[in-house]
């Protein structure tokens, strides 16, 4: 009799230890798997951003040539140099 209380015992406080390891790293998994979650976000980000910036130094490049800030004086502001008489289409 009192060896089987004792294996109910014993077994009931495996299964208690057993349980609360469970609960205890059961959340810091979940966490983990949060923050890879939020690594992979903010590494898209990241990706997203450093192609932009590729993207801008080209864009500052270009306007250091004077051939190329003309161009875009003239096409996307419409400004003409003096003397020069500017034509625009009608529109309909």
């Amino acid at each position: 009799m009192i060896k089987k209380i004792s294996i109910i015992i014993v077994s009931i406080l495996i299964l208690s230890f057993v349980f609360s390891l469970t609960y205890l790293y059961s959340n810091r998994y979940v966490r983990i798997i949060e923050m890879r979650e939020k690594i992979a976000i903010l590494e898209k980000k990241l990706k997203a951003q450093k192609a932009k910036n590729r993207e801008l130094a080209v864009q500052v490049e270009l306007l250091k040539i004077p051939k190329y800030i003309e161009k875009v004086a003239r096409e996307e502001l419409g400004l003409v140099k003096p003397g020069e008489v500017l034509f625009l289409p009608r529109r309909k």
